[in-house]
C-alpha cells in the first residue's frame, strides 16, 4: 500500500485513531493527511465529533440519556451496507 485516496481515508479514520491499523497503512495514512489539507481537516471535524459526542453522552448516568431514534439506526445501517 504505497497511496490512499481520500475516500480511502475517510474509510479507515475510526481504525486509524484507535491505532487499529497495520504500521504500513498508518504510516500511509499519516502522509495522505500531511499532503492533503481536505483530509486533515476532516480528520479534525471527525476527532472534534468524537469528543463532543463523548462528552454529551458519556458524563451523563444511562437513565438520562436521549433514546437513539430506531429510524436514526436504521438510517445507519442502511448506509453502512452501501459502503
Amino acid at each position: 500500500m504505497n497511496e490512499m485516496c481520500c475516500k480511502q481515508i475517510v474509510e479507515f479514520m475510526a481504525d486509524y485513531l484507535e491505532k487499529e491499523l497495520p504500521d504500513e497503512a498508518y504510516k500511509v495514512f499519516e502522509q495522505h493527511i500531511k499532503d492533503c489539507g481536505c483530509c486533515a481537516e476532516f480528520l479534525r471535524t471527525y476527532r472534534e465529533t468524537i469528543l463532543l459526542c463523548r462528552e454529551c453522552m458519556c458524563n451523563k448516568p444511562p437513565e438520562d440519556r436521549p433514546e437513539i431514534p430506531e429510524q436514526l439506526v436504521k438510517a445507519i445501517m442502511e448506509a453502512r451496507k452501501r459502503m
